[in-house]
């Protein structure tokens, strides 16, 4: 058996005899002493050698193994068992984000009633058509919570629709949380809520000035409230968008968060990302703090601070695997409220980039968003970093220079990855 060539090997932060080796390919990660490491280089049999072939650290073909991973994206289209969808149901929303990407997009649009029958309609052929067993829908705004009547007859349709055909339906909404009250989301969970993503950017000085409402007021201690009112009725992931000048004071929250009664316990997740610069066209307030590509040289820091308050506090880090982009994948798409189809929430309104819509249905987009982009490229296909990147993000490749290449993200791995595995080490398997 050989060591795998999606293998990252960092020295153990306590222990100057052993050394953590982390899969690229699977995420695992493993403690091994400098002898058996040694051993397993030399093609040596070692103790312990079939459960690293189980977890992919240990290999019988490099070719094939690099293969297998080429492969990967096509493999992970094939097994998926559901549809995974954004449905922008509207562009009104109560908040005046200082970064929206939407931008001027905003509005008093809403999806039509005989656009929603159309997209019931649309989501369970396209489902019957690739063989799925389930769909799950996130809808965004806009503030979905300003469309709960349109969410109720979609999911009453959808849930109807799929119990005929002997699948499932659910859904989760992505909101500002201002609006989320708890007596609407009980009439919500019946119908196949199973999540509410909300987005909360630092502590309330902060995520007031960034995420104010649409009059100019506070919005963080109505969010708080709110979170108190749902808490343990429905799952709350939380994110939160940082910027250069930001991100250090994002660990303020957590103590505003505990002061307000609520733990660690009270979400599923909590993640933060940086802010993604918007487009110019539809960004009438000038914004221009946001991110243009990964490669940006403050970015390393902000994550590994980020990720270690994250750790202090009590937060479950997200384990680095493999993640498509949302293009490269057959069972995941954007529906706008006009019935346009894209392949990204973040790049509706780009009408070059619409890719079909829900009445004469999809286009071949492979062209037009650079499917697999990574493939065209030498460097990516023999990358250890490959499964971990896959192209990168192709929004911040397409707001950096209007292409769909590669927003390659080696620099970032390459200065960041070793401190989040020994984070993962110090925290979860040491403390554990």
């Amino acid at each position: 058996m050989l060591l795998s060539s999606y293998l990252r090997e960092f020295p153990h932060p306590a222990d100057s005899q052993a050394t953590i080796l982390f899969s690229t390919r699977s995420g695992a990660q493993v403690i091994i002493d400098h002898d058996s490491l040694a051993r397993l280089k030399r093609g040596e049999p070692v103790e312990g050698a079939e459960a690293l072939a189980d977890i992919g650290l240990l290999v019988s073909d490099h070719d094939e193994e690099r293969r297998e991973v080429h492969g990967l994206i096509d493999e992970v289209n094939s097994l998926s068992p559901h549809l995974s969808v954004a449905v922008i149901l509207g562009m009104h929303c109560n908040f005046a984000c200082t970064y929206c990407y939407e931008g001027d997009l905003k509005g008093s649009f809403a999806m039509s009633a005989h656009t929603a029958e159309q997209l019931v309609r649309f989501l369970v052929k396209e489902c019957q058509a690739r063989g799925k067993n389930k769909i799950c829908l996130d809808f965004y705004g806009g503030e979905p919570f300003l469309y709960v009547a349109q969410i109720k007859e979609i999911s009453r349709r959808m849930q109807q629709a799929m119990a005929e055909m002997g699948g499932s339906y659910d859904f989760v909404l992505v909101s500002n949380g201002s609006l989320m009250r708890r007596q609407v989301v009980e009439t919500l969970l019946p119908l196949g809520l199973s999540g509410i993503r909300l987005t909360v950017d630092g502590p309330a000085a902060l995520h007031n000035t960034t995420r104010p409402l649409v009059g100019g007021g506070p919005s963080f201690a109505g969010i708080v409230a709110n979170i108190k009112e749902c808490a343990g009725l429905v799952a709350l992931r939380v994110g939160g968008n940082y910027g250069r000048d930001t991100y250090a004071r994002f660990p303020e929250m957590f103590a505003e968060l505990e002061g307000a009664g609520l733990g660690p316990e009270v979400f599923e997740s909590v993640r933060f990302f940086p802010v993604m610069q918007p487009d110019e066209r539809f960004s009438p307030l000038g914004f221009h703090g946001g991110c243009s590509s990964v490669t940006e040289n403050w970015l390393p820091q902000a994550a590994i601070f980020l990720r270690e308050a994250l750790w202090q506090h009590g937060y479950p880090q997200q384990a680095d695997r493999p993640t498509p982009c949302m293009v490269d994948r057959d069972d995941a798409f954007t529906i706008y409220y006009d019935g346009t189809i894209y392949q990204c929430p973040a790049l509706v309104g780009q009408e070059e980039l619409a890719s079909g819509d829900i009445w004469q249905g999809m286009t071949d987009y492979s062209q037009q968003y650079n499917r697999h982009n990574w493939r065209q490229h030498g460097e990516c296909l023999d990358c250890v970093y490959l499964p971990l990147c896959f192209g990168g993000c192709r929004y911040m490749k397409y707001r950096a220079d209007r292409t769909m290449d590669v927003d390659c993200k080696k620099s970032f791995l390459d200065a960041t990855l070793e401190e989040f595995v020994c984070q993962d080490v110090r925290y979860l398997y040491e403390a554990g």
